[in-house]
């Protein structure tokens, strides 16, 4: 579950769960809104959990 407490600034409106299985990407151009920057202990975490998830290392 990602919750406010993983954001250095801004937020999510409620917890969610992040669904490591369906990444996809996204242009820049089309993002239209930016909720929150995240923790960089927080990222770290994530971004552990994608690359045992992928197997793609660190």
């Amino acid at each position: 579950m990602i919750g406010s407490e993983d954001f250095e600034s801004g937020g999510i409106p409620v917890d969610s769960k992040v669904m490591l299985r369906k990444t996809f990407v996204v242009s820049k151009e089309v993002i239209t809104k930016q909720y929150g920057t995240l923790r960089p202990e927080s990222f770290a975490k994530y971004h552990r959990a994608f690359c045992r998830y992928f197997e793609c290392g660190t």
